[in-house]
């Protein structure tokens, strides 16, 4: 199976998800992602802020809110990313995604969006 989708996170970082890892972790794990493809690519382009992993180093977690569907309105979009390389050469393939009601508090933000400060 081939590459599902390549986009920039807002610090101009390369994100892929290969079909394999979507359709055999991401939907078998968390079936409600399975029709958020578009929302996923979303919440790596636009995040509302970027938090280090608090338990693997080479991962950096997503946030998005205010864009998911029916039961989850309330809900983050929560979209884990694990790194390869540094500087220029650095990218990002997705670990993992899904939604959770509350943030960790125990993650600490990297970046933020700039009308993140302002609300």
């Amino acid at each position: 199976m081939g590459m599902l989708f390549s986009v920039t996170d807002p610090r101009g970082i390369i994100v892929t998800c290969d079909q394999s890892r979507w359709n055999r972790h991401i939907c078998r794990t968390h079936p409600e992602v399975r029709d958020w493809k578009t929302l996923v690519q979303e919440a790596i382009q636009k995040p509302r802020f970027i938090s280090a992993s608090k338990i693997r180093r080479d991962t950096e977690v997503y946030y998005l809110d205010d864009i998911l569907p029916d039961k989850y309105s309330k809900c983050w979009l929560r979209v884990l990313v694990r790194f390869q390389g540094r500087g220029q050469k650095r990218k990002g393939c997705v670990a993992t995604a899904h939604a959770v009601r509350r943030l960790d508090k125990e993650e600490k933000a990297i970046w933020l969006r700039k009308e993140s400060l302002s609300s």
